[in-house]
């Protein structure tokens, strides 16, 4: 016992087990994105600035783990110091600290204990911009972006899906076979919301349109494989912008391609899980966001996707059964 008196003793351990419970197993990189978080808040609860910005609740949640880590570090330092008090024989002092520590921490929890709906999320208008469009409009984009670095990525992202932030962070391109191999560096990809895919392989049929493009270009160099990036997504979203309004389809963008991609795997029938990899999600709910089934290529027997499999760095965390009872792909092995 650190205090002789019962009431003293019980008010530090209730801290110290919750200070425990807090600070286990924090990562440094999230401590520190929590601390940059909690200097935001500005001495306000995290309800308080959630609801004066009006923010998401996903967003609203990270401030609220952020308030619990930092006020949990603050109070751990308290009782580092109550405990240097008492080994002093201040014990005056030392219960006056237990007493300001016990306050913060009912404060705190009457914080936590606060619940906060959200704000509602805007209609998603990328969806909208693939409604109507013909089953080869995404080639004949690519096709009026001049040749080069941009086209190529272009392609890139309307065979796999992949976000633009995904192509500055680099995309490798593999002959596997008859086939390519496409590795990709995830992005939004956070500890703290345990959201996003680091790395995802996608193995794409040769024999298909756009796979074996990229293969005949790759051979044509002597090149078994081909690691690029996009310096800029402003110049690659104009030139995207730009080939679409030639074809006076002005509301397409780069992210044009994400959605039409997630609508041709539901068309297909594919899983969750395998569609929730595609995309480098970590959660089975955040596909509802791309794509209908009935804006997809390969309703019916209408062919189907050049994708092959897909191997992510972990497993999809899948919130309902599969719509199509299919197991999901094991895929290529990340090394």
């Amino acid at each position: 016992m650190v205090f002789t008196d019962l009431e003293s003793q019980g008010k530090l351990e209730r801290i110290q087990h919750w200070v425990d419970e807090v600070l286990r197993d924090q990562r440094r990189s999230t401590a520190l994105t929590y601390q940059r978080c909690f200097e935001r808040l500005a001495g306000k609860s995290w309800f308080e600035y959630a609801e004066d910005k009006q923010l998401r609740k996903n967003s609203a949640g990270i401030l609220r783990a952020a308030e619990r880590y930092c006020q949990a570090s603050s109070m751990y330092l308290q009782l580092e110091a109550i405990k240097a008090q008492v080994e002093n024989l201040n014990f005056t002092d030392a219960r006056s600290r237990l007493n300001r520590s016990i306050e913060l921490l009912n404060k705190t929890q009457s914080h936590l204990s606060m619940t906060y709906s959200g704000v509602t999320k805007k209609k998603n208008s990328k969806r909208l911009s693939i409604r109507g469009k013909p089953d080869n409009w995404i080639f004949e984009v690519v096709r009026n972006i001049a040749p080069g670095l941009t086209q190529l990525a272009s392609l890139v992202m309307a065979l796999t899906g992949c976000r633009p932030a995904e192509l500055i962070n680099g995309v490798e391109l593999r002959i596997h076979g008859s086939n390519l191999l496409v590795r990709i560096k995830g992005a939004k990809v956070s500890d703290i919301t345990q959201g996003g895919q680091p790395e995802r392989l996608i193995l794409l049929d040769g024999t298909q349109r756009g796979p074996n493009v990229i293969i005949f270009w790759l051979r044509k160099k002597d090149w078994d494989s081909f690691k690029f990036r996009i310096r800029s997504y402003n110049a690659f979203y104009y030139a995207v912008k730009k080939s679409a309004k030639s074809l006076s389809w002005g509301e397409l963008s780069p992210y044009s391609f994400r959605q039409q991609l997630a609508a041709n795997l539901k068309s297909q029938g594919q899983n969750d899980d395998v569609l929730s990899k595609v995309l480098g999600h970590r959660s089975s709910r955040s596909k509802s966001a791309y794509g209908h089934a009935n804006q997809g290529w390969y309703r019916g027997s209408r062919g189907r996707s050049p994708i092959l499999a897909v191997k992510a760095t972990y497993s999809v965390r899948n919130y309902e059964a599969p719509t199509f009872g299919l197991e999901p792909s094991s895929g290529p092995t990340l090394h």
